[in-house]
């Protein structure tokens, strides 16, 4: 029974962090603003055309 309020607790734990992440990576490349991550990587391929 104990066994089984963990998994629950664990479980909750986890979708409250992951919930978070998932709404960005779903909404972020249709959404107006891109994620930073995402941000960094158009820079650098912008730098990357530059060069060649």
């Amino acid at each position: 029974m104990v066994s089984l309020i963990g998994i629950v607790l664990g479980l909750g734990t986890l979708l409250l962090f992951v919930s978070p992440l998932l709404y960005v990576y779903i909404k972020g490349p249709e959404g107006t603003s891109p994620t930073p991550y995402e941000a960094d990587l158009a820079e650098r391929r912008e730098k990357g055309r530059d060069e060649q």
